[in-house]
């Protein structure tokens, strides 16, 4: 067999090196949480102020890439960084509109017929999403789904919305509408077809609640990155 021109060898050359690069980085996405930290010698020595290069970890949550930064030591960074994404990943398989087993969706299903009884987590982030509605005069409004879904936010829709289905779906929308029982802590809607959206809270209250593990970890200074809502403690 004649041997192959020298551009083809090196296109396969090129794949040997290529494949074998992209099995390692599909592996480090199925592990979820991907990390460096480069720390010299002499900041080690001298403790964490004297640290120029962060320890910086992604991992994929809220159907984005979330990054956080942290320019501290490496294990004091390591259990940050384990316990930033068990927090958030809990917190996104709770409250995933489209995901039917997520606590939220059986919230929306459920809470016209009887009034359904939420778990700490998801109590607490609905009095953030009641305290932004009572301080934005309604502005600021999570039972705005049924208006989402019309306008093809959830879905994809090919036409406008007509006059009546918007009045409809207005109907549907008011978080004054709501019942929240903060002895029992459940939730029911008036009418069917209601249902909550967090899309507008989502992000933010998930930095909050990474900047609470941070700041009772001593960690300083960090920075989170949640596809673009972003986050920090202190100056590096």
């Amino acid at each position: 067999m004649d041997a192959l021109p020298d551009n083809d060898a090196q296109v396969r050359n090129r794949r040997g090196i290529l494949i074998p690069l992209l099995l390692v980085g599909l592996a480090a996405c199925a592990l979820g949480l991907r990390g460096c930290c480069a720390v010299p010698a002499s900041a080690q020595a001298e403790g964490p102020r004297a640290q120029q290069s962060p320890c910086v970890y992604e991992f994929p949550i809220f159907n984005t890439f979330a990054i956080l930064k942290a320019w501290v030591p490496e294990k004091q960074a390591d259990d940050a960084a384990k316990e930033v994404t068990t927090i958030l990943r809990e917190l996104h398989h709770r409250i995933n509109l489209f995901d039917p087993e997520s606590e939220l969706a059986a919230l929306n299903r459920t809470a016209s017929a009887e009034p359904f009884r939420c778990s700490d987590e998801l109590w607490a982030l609905l009095q953030e999403c009641r305290r932004a509605w009572r301080e934005t005069d309604g502005a600021f409004d999570v039972s705005v789904g049924p208006l989402m879904r019309l306008w093809g936010h959830h879905r994809k829709r090919e036409t406008l919305p007509s006059a009546a289905e918007i009045t409809e779906a207005l109907g549907l929308i008011g978080l004054q509408q709501v019942t929240f029982d903060d002895a029992k802590h459940t939730v029911r809607f008036p009418k069917p077809g209601m249902y909550l959206d967090f899309g507008g809270i989502a992000k933010g209250y998930a930095l909050q609640l990474v900047v609470d593990v941070l700041r009772d970890r001593g960690i300083t200074p960090a920075l989170v990155d949640l596809g673009g809502n972003v986050a920090g403690r202190g100056v590096p």
